[in-house]
């Protein structure tokens, strides 16, 4: 993730547009404490325990011997040491009013931060017009990608087809019916049954 984000705030601060990062993530606990989130599968679940980052770099500063089990013991107890403290003052504390609600919403400029962007660059050569640049950014590993109408896409992370590239999948994919063909032969004693059983009948409804 440190990594993805890097490459994309080195290529905004140097006037290549903006990036939009798709991250995928799990939750793994229900939407409330009476949620078991029964309706998740095993398996699923499993899957992204497996991927959760905070355990999987656990166990690499733990194979690089910058973590033991001791030091580990120690920064859990200090940590929930620091939440049970933050949490008897959170619900030892008073209500706040209730037009605090809406502050700190919005930004507000000056009155929110003093925190300004560090240009790379002149400010002129990354914003309009002389940043107008192809917005197309290609991840190694994941190629460039195509819109539905065959071009590149502006953003975009993963190779599809486009729309005219996936019917022509599809119709390849569609099993074909051979075509029956008939003699002329075969149709004339057809068309000679036909109007046998018209006249049959016929006559019939005629007796009647």
């Amino acid at each position: 993730m440190y990594k993805t984000a890097k490459e994309a705030v080195d290529r905004a601060r140097a006037g290549e547009g903006p990036i939009l990062i798709e991250a995928k993530t799990f939750r793994r606990l229900g939407h409330a404490q009476h949620d078991p989130a029964e309706y998740v599968p095993k398996e699923m679940r499993a899957y992204w325990e497996a991927r959760d980052p905070i355990l999987l770099y656990e166990k690499f500063l733990m194979s690089e011997k910058l973590l033991d089990a001791k030091s580990k013991k120690e920064m859990e107890g200090k940590i929930d040491a620091l939440l049970q403290k933050e949490r008897e003052f959170a619900e030892n504390s008073p209500m706040p009013p209730a037009e605090f609600a809406a502050e700190g919403v919005y930004c507000t400029g000056d009155d929110c931060h003093k925190i300004q962007p560090k240009w790379e660059r002149d400010k002129r050569e990354v914003m309009p017009p002389k940043s107008s640049v192809s917005a197309v950014w290609t991840v190694e590993g994941f190629g460039a990608g195509k819109g539905s109408s065959g071009g590149i896409a502006p953003i975009h992370f993963g190779d599809t087809a486009g729309a005219q590239e996936k019917a022509e999948n599809e119709d390849k994919l569609t099993p074909k019916s051979p075509v029956k063909t008939v003699g002329k032969k075969s149709a004339k004693v057809a068309s000679a049954r036909g109007a046998g059983a018209l006249r049959r009948r016929s006559k019939a409804s005629g007796d009647k």
